[in-house]
């Protein structure tokens, strides 16, 4: 939302409107003191912010292109003015990743706490593959690496004071993996779960082995450039 050319404007129209303001997911370095201020005083409690990982290096793997002085820079002004709750995003199992990698979110939100913050939320899920995007050739990691990682986090985040933790199931980050790497032939698999009350992992399992498919090959291979097909193709991967 913080590329939109006048949102300061927008903002501060809302509030003096009497509206709430809500900062979703904004970028970190496009939060001005201006724009938190707007929020801030039409009652907005949270402050949402998407570092992605915890190091510069896989930072511009995925194109984030943040720096950890600007995420910093926008905690640190948050802080001073008087914000008390704030949610970091953060994905896990991404190309490359090192345990050091890991170590780095909890460094990160260390900092942060240091800030004055009271109340810091880390949510994390597990990297997908998404079509149209630059890794989307990239093998998704596999549900036992993205649990790993998710625990080593977990372990390093629970000690410190003020952090909740909000990780997403690796089976719910598995099955998205399918369904954004899927061709038309998840058509029927989606035919047979209708059929069912209950979407669950074991289901989609048995609804793939059905059409003699799997839910690994779909999201857990890397993909050579010839075999993505392009845009506005409707068929069936080669």
């Amino acid at each position: 939302m913080s590329d939109h050319p006048e949102i300061e404007k927008i903002c501060h129209g809302v509030r003096d409107a009497g509206g709430k303001i809500s900062l979703a997911s904004i970028r970190a370095d496009s939060l001005t003191p201006s724009l938190l201020e707007a929020a801030l005083e039409s009652g907005a409690k949270t402050l949402t912010l998407a570092p992605e990982a915890g190091t510069q290096r896989l930072r511009e793997l995925i194109g984030k292109g943040l720096t950890e002085e600007d995420i910093l820079n926008a905690t640190s002004e948050a802080a001073k003015m008087g914000l008390k709750r704030l949610r970091l995003y953060f994905m896990v199992g991404l190309p490359g990743e090192t345990d050091a990698d890991i170590e780095a979110i909890s460094g990160m939100v260390s900092k942060i706490t240091e800030q004055g913050i009271g109340h810091i939320t880390v949510s994390a899920c597990g990297f997908t593959p998404k079509p149209g995007t630059p890794l989307e050739r990239e093998a998704m990691a596999p549900r036992k690496v993205i649990r790993g990682r998710l625990d080593m986090l977990r372990r390093s985040l629970s000690p410190k004071r003020g952090v909740e933790i909000a990780f997403e199931s690796p089976n719910s980050t598995f099955l998205q993996g399918i369904i954004s790497r899927g061709d038309r032939r998840l058509g029927r698999v989606l035919a047979r779960l209708m059929e069912i009350t209950s979407v669950r992992l074991g289901n989609w399992q048995k609804a793939l082995a059905a059409e003699g498919l799997s839910g690994e090959w779909f999201a857990c291979r890397g993909r050579p450039a010839e075999e993505i097909l392009p845009w506005g193709h409707i068929g069936v991967e080669r």
